[in-house]
């Protein structure tokens, strides 16, 4: 355990490393969009991996839910329920669409609380993604998301030691969606969140989202 102050990534060691209210960087989703006034889901299981001086943990994840609304031919709303304990939003914007390109902006994040004998915490992260589609084929997308984030944590121990911290970061994305048809498709996904700050751990995300309802229209 970190002595003194707590840094992010000591706070969800000490937190059980059960993906309580700890970021979310994967989206699980293209840049295109959902067509407007149509609804699609996504079901995901995931791993996540912690790495800070020297010392590693690597435990799975609950599942995770997203809904994502189509607003208008460029633009969607997602809203997360994230490891079964926190929860979230994105708002995605599609201005370019290609036949082998898509761009798309996303920004969101998800806010949790976790609390324990030991004391409680409010976390919060919060992104901002660029989305980049190259599409093989009408089945079959590479996404690349590289961007910017801030992972934050404020809370307190029964012992009245107060903290508050932030981190920002890089994060950056791989996915790939195989559409098995045009209600159905399979998305696995990795990204991992670099903090700037000196002495902040690295933390990844595996997983596979099973996405259904109406997807994006790739014809």
């Amino acid at each position: 355990m970190v002595r003194g102050k707590l840094s992010l990534v000591g706070l969800t060691a000490v937190a059980g490393l059960v993906c309580t209210a700890c970021p979310n960087p994967n989206t699980f989703t293209t840049a295109r969009t959902v067509p407007a006034g149509e609804v699609s889901h996504s079901v995901s299981i995931e791993t996540i991996g912690v790495f800070n001086s020297g010392e590693s943990v690597v435990l799975p994840a609950p599942p995770s839910y997203t809904a994502r609304i189509g607003l208008s031919d460029s633009s969607e709303i997602g809203l997360h329920f994230s490891h079964m304990t926190s929860i979230g939003a994105d708002f995605k914007w599609n201005p370019i669409k290609g036949e082998v390109f898509d761009l798309a902006i996303d920004p969101g994040g998800n806010v949790g609380f976790i609390a324990s004998s030991g004391g409680s915490a409010f976390l919060y992260y919060a992104q901002l993604p660029v989305l980049l589609d190259f599409n093989f084929s009408e089945s079959v997308t590479m996404v690349l998301s590289p961007g910017l984030g801030i992972y934050g944590a404020t809370g307190g121990t029964n012992a009245d030691f107060a903290y508050s911290d932030t981190a920002p970061l890089f994060r950056g994305g791989l996915g790939f969606d195989f559409r098995t048809s045009k209600k159905f498709a399979v998305h696995p996904e990795v990204s991992v969140l670099l903090p700037f700050k000196e002495g902040y751990g690295t933390i990844f995300l595996g997983g596979i989202g099973f996405n259904f309802g109406t997807l994006p229209d790739f014809g």
